[in-house]
Order: structure tokens, then C-alpha cells, then sequence
């Protein structure tokens, strides 16, 4: 089983819920997919990359800096 479909069967047993294990794994498919376009609309794909390039922006300066600060020593 992957997490959405441990997320759902779990939330199905709490609510009382009876369903197969292929219908569990219909819903998971479902919320897996809605999950995906949910970042995708609400920009969190785009803003993870821009500051993950932010992030590799800032570790390029400071190992240039480093490098600059080694030759001087």
C-alpha cells in the first residue's frame, strides 16, 4: 500500500466507512492526483524551485567566497 491509500483506508476505519481494497485504491488514485493539481494551482511547484535556485544561488557565493578566502590564506 503507498501513503494515500493508508491515509484513506485509515480515514475510511474512522468513519466507519466499508470499502474494498480496490476501491481504496480508486479514492487514493483520486486524492493522489488532486494533491498534484493543488500545488500545481496554487504555485507551491514554482515557488519550491524558486527558492530551492535561491538556495543553490546563495551555497555557489559563499563556496566562491570560500575558494577567494583559501587563496589568501
Amino acid at each position: 500500500m503507498n501513503y494515500w491509500e493508508v491515509c484513506i483506508g485509515e480515514a475510511f476505519d474512522d468513519c466507519g466507512v466499508q470499502a474494498t481494497i480496490e476501491q481504496i485504491k480508486d479514492v487514493a488514485e483520486w486524492c493522489e492526483c488532486a494533491e498534484e493539481i493543488h500545488s500545481t494551482v496554487n504555485g507551491r511547484d514554482f515557488v519550491f524551485a524558486k527558492h530551492k535556485t535561491e538556495a543553490q544561488i546563495e551555497l555557489e557565493e559563499i563556496k566562491a567566497e570560500i575558494k577567494r578566502k583559501e587563496g589568501r590564506l
